[in-house]
């Protein structure tokens, strides 16, 4: 407990690794490089209560990539290492019984992959890693009798933002993966679910639109 709060915390590891084999042609790479890539994080998450219906959800991750060409790869034989930093703060307030607000601000870097980096024709080793700060409101609906004796209906509303730097892209397959300086991405999304006892529906709807707002440039 916290006060007359209640606390949870969440922590722990994580480890994953791809090992990929390129298949060479007189030495070169077109396509698809083989390398490793190894990853590890560490995150921690709590969730603060509150009784008057408020949740505060705070958390952090931290993770750190290795990468590696094999060694049929003549394009590219230097080794990556980048890290990367994750925090987050959530919110969600129970208006009433049966409807919800909730809000999120996180900030979140994502590596380059082997493609990104080790591609024979588009790799670059100089890539910075993806940087977005996302925004995030919404409302949900759950309730039960809504229409009919028995029935259950959920519905959620959720408008997003994305400011993105160094995002990392390519003109097309032969030309190189490079930064975009600055690029935007917002939307909403709209979902309900309806279950009776002779109907059940579902429904979604997505809108989004993004835009560089800096030309492409080399990192």
């Amino acid at each position: 407990g916290l006060g007359a709060a209640n606390a949870f915390v969440t922590y722990g590891f994580a480890f994953a690794e791809q090992k990929r084999v390129g298949d060479a042609e007189s030495g070169f790479i077109a396509f698809q490089p083989g390398g490793t890539d190894q990853r590890r994080a560490l995150f921690v998450q709590a969730e603060i209560e509150f009784p008057f219906g408020l949740t505060i959800i705070p958390g952090v991750r931290y993770e750190r990539a290795e990468l590696k060409p094999d060694k049929e790869n003549t394009s590219f034989t230097e080794s990556v290492s980048q890290e990367a930093l994750a925090p987050k703060l959530a919110a969600l307030f129970e208006v009433t019984e049966n409807v919800n607000i909730f809000g999120t601000v996180a900030y979140t870097e994502r590596l380059p992959v082997l493609d990104e980096l080790f591609d024979g024709r588009s790799g670059n080793l100089e890539l910075k890693p993806e940087e977005a700060t996302s925004y995030e409101v919404g409302a949900s609906f759950s309730g039960n009798g809504v229409i009919l004796p028995g029935d259950a209906l959920v519905a959620k509303a959720t408008y997003f933002r994305n400011e993105i730097e160094n995002l990392i892209e390519r003109e097309n397959t032969r030309s190189p993966f490079e930064n975009v300086a600055e690029a935007e991405i917002e939307g909403f999304e709209l979902e309900a679910a309806y279950d009776a006892d002779f109907l059940f529906a579902k429904m979604a709807y997505t809108r989004i639109r993004g835009e560089g707002r800096e030309n492409r440039g080399s990192p």
